[in-house]
């Protein structure tokens, strides 16, 4: 396609040195001024300025007829340049504006409009060998809607962009041919429709100006072919276009089934592992009632989404009746009837009295089997005269929790519940005491069972018994407690210090 040629308004600045006003009223009135480079103007003035019609011949031979305001180009006027060409229409400030003509030195001719000196918007340019272009501008460029006609008689109408064919657009042809469709840079590209004389149509891609991607070629005897073309050729037909579809649509089907299942197994291993109990803790307690009644502390058997022990490998869930998080007192059950349970003595315990505490210490650490140790009642009240507890001196580890303590009758006299802080006392205190214990008095054991309708057996007939044989009695009525939760919970209860000496290693 020819270059558009816009030949640019020249600025003038004429040296105002030597100059003359020749003849007539040069200030306000009509005058002749001529300057020492040999520019020349006649025409109106109006406070020192050219104003009105006037003429302006440079040295150059440029020349320009027609209006001024405030001493320059303003108006409706002619200029012409040195090669011939000539601006017939209308200037603002010294620059083309609004309509005007345009014709070149070579023939051609622009008329339209103009801004800042170029041409944009509206406008027709014939071209001296008979091409013609009807449509918008910008900047000197087609840009937008046009159209394009050739000498040999072809037609272009639709959309341009930086002075080139892009967008939809129809194309006529001299042979009779057509297409309707889409361009870019000038070409054929994207979808569109060619219509050919002899009856011929091509439905379908294109790319630089060729048939190129999916489409139809249908012949003016009715037959068509349909499938994927490449430079005007058509290299796979519609069945084995349709064929590869089919098996591309199974292949991501089945992709996203198995994406489907995977991600479902997925939501499911986290669903579960997120839910799934772990055992975080162990503790100790005892058998208080021949229905299988056990005592516990709360601290082990409250935090439990689960309460299980083991019997011979198999793990025997224990339901949790009730807790007490104010007297550190917990409550489960065997299924089964257990003549191996405990008597209580109700009285409460004695100071000075010698007793044996069972439990499960360090079972992680140590055997797997119960352990006693030995010691007496050191006083009846606990830290700061906490009435609910009695101290003992016989040694407590992590793990004895929630275990029995019995006196030489073989009568439960407290429930193990802790130790002195020996950190804290040496940190607060600066001394490191030693065998101070405490237990839960049989006292509030005694209303915790009452509360919850708990059968209590106590001693009639008071016998005492040899350490043997207590051994043998605490070891029957003892069991290990195991404290299943999830992960999220182990965390959560692995801040609170409280749960240090129930809480399992997971880590």
């Amino acid at each position: 396609m020819k270059k558009l040629l816009i030949l640019l308004l020249l600025s003038f600045s004429p040296s105002l040195f030597a100059d003359e006003c020749i003849s007539g009223d040069c200030a306000n009135g009509y005058g002749t001024y001529v300057w020492d480079n040999g520019d020349k103007y006649v025409g109106g003035y109006k406070n020192d300025n050219r104003e009105g019609q006037g003429t302006y011949v440079w040295d150059n031979g440029e020349k320009y007829v027609g209006e001024w305001k405030d001493d320059v180009i303003d108006g409706l006027g002619t200029f012409t340049y040195p090669n011939g060409a000539k601006y017939v229409g209308e200037f603002k400030n010294g620059v083309r504006e609004g309509q005007g003509t345009f014709t070149f030195a070579d023939g051609d001719k622009y008329v339209g409009e103009w801004k800042d000196d170029v041409i944009d918007g509206l406008g027709t340019f014939t071209f001296a060998d008979g091409d013609k272009y009807v449509g918008e501008w910008k900047n000197d460029n087609r840009e937008g809607q046009g159209t394009y006609v050739w000498d040999n008689g072809e037609k272009y109408v639709g959309e341009w962009k930086d002075d080139v064919i892009d967008g939809l657009g129809t194309s006529t042809y001299a042979d009779g041919d057509k297409y309707v469709g889409e361009f870019k840079n000038g070409v054929r590209e994207g979808q569109g429709t060619y219509t050919y004389l002899n009856g011929d149509k091509y439905v379908g891609e294109w790319k630089d100006n060729v048939e190129d991607g999916q489409g139809t070629y249908t012949f003016a005897n009715g037959t068509t072919e349909t499938g994927i073309w490449k430079n005007n050729e058509l290299i796979e037909s519609v069945n084995v276009v349709k064929e590869k579809r089919i098996a591309e649509e199974k292949r991501i089907t089945e992709e996203k089934r198995i994406a489907e299942r995977k991600r479902i197994a997925e939501e499911k291993r986290i669903a579960e592992e997120k839910n799934k109990l772990y055992v975080i803790g162990s503790g100790s307690g005892f058998i208080v009632s021949e229905e299988g009644h056990i005592i516990s502390n709360e601290h082990v058997v409250g935090i439990c989404k689960k309460v299980v022990t083991y019997k011979n490998g198999k793990e025997i869930e224990l339901p949790v009746l009730a807790t007490d998080y104010q007297n550190d007192l917990g409550l489960v059950k065997l299924e089964t009837h257990n003549r191996n349970y405990l008597k209580i003595k109700t009285s409460g315990a004695e100071l000075g009295e010698e007793i044996i505490v069972f439990g499960y210490p360090l079972s992680d650490t140590l055997s797997a089997g119960v352990k006693l140790t030995k010691g007496i009642v050191s006083s009846l009240t606990g830290m700061n005269n906490n009435t609910t507890h009695i101290q003992i001196d016989a040694a407590i580890q992590p793990g004895n929790s929630g275990g029995p303590v019995i006196n030489y009758n073989g009568e439960v006299i407290g429930v193990a519940v802790g130790a002195l802080d020996k950190m804290y006392m040496m940190e607060n205190q600066d001394i490191v005491p030693e065998n101070v214990n405490f237990a839960i008095s049989s006292l509030n054991l005694t209303a915790f069972l009452k509360a919850n309708n708990v059968p209590i057996t106590y001693s009639k007939v008071l016998n005492q018994y040899d350490t043997k044989q207590l051994a043998k009695i605490g070891s029957l009525s003892s069991i290990q407690l195991f404290c299943k939760n999830t992960k999220d919970e182990y965390a959560r209860l692995s801040e609170n210090k409280k749960y240090s000496h129930v809480l399992l290693d997971l880590n």
